[in-house]
């Protein structure tokens, strides 16, 4: 197991759970239907854009970054790849589940009605996006770095997603 990969994440995730319990309980961040959400949003985009073939070489990443070992086999540039799309995918999944929520505010909510719940809904609206960042910045995003400078050392040509394309949001080259 690569031992600076589990301290870094136990962490960032004990400052990112105390920092959150000072100022609310933590069980009401824990919202199964929104990690549900998320979590099949990007599965279903990660799909769209590199099938199974995509989802194979997300999980050979996963196991070789978390068991410490060389990069995984085969093309290691389309991996890398793949790899980097997996924070952008984790976003619009939150994107879409914090509008669907949303939507379901303004469904419940007309005008004239009291608003004095609106605060713990509107909280419960935005938790998609705590999943999303924590997910990106605890996962995805430092297996990304970590098979990048693998490939650096090793002179495998990696294809990053080039930076324009990863702002305006599409994983088409």
């Amino acid at each position: 197991m690569n031992g600076g990969l589990l301290v870094g994440f136990l962490a960032a995730l004990t400052i990112t759970a105390l920092n959150i319990q000072i100022h609310f309980p933590l069980l009401r961040f824990f919202d199964p239907i929104a990690l549900f959400t998320v979590t099949g949003f990007s599965l279903a985009f990660l799909l769209q854009a590199h099938g199974f073939e995509g989802c194979r070489k997300i999980k050979a990443a996963i196991v070789a970054w978390f068991g410490g070992r060389a990069l995984p086999s085969g093309d290691v540039g389309r991996t890398v790849h793949v790899v980097q799309s997996l924070p952008l995918a984790t976003m619009r999944g939150a994107h879409l589940a914090v509008m669907i929520s949303f939507l379901s505010l303004a469904r419940m909510y007309t005008w004239g009605e009291e608003l004095t719940g609106l605060g713990v809904v509107v909280f419960q609206v935005l938790v998609p996006y705590l999943y999303a960042l924590c997910f990106n910045q605890f996962l995805w995003e430092p297996m990304a770095r970590w098979m990048l400078q693998r490939t650096e050392e090793i002179g495998v040509a990696a294809h990053p997603i080039p930076a324009a394309t990863a702002q305006r949001g599409s994983n088409s080259k």
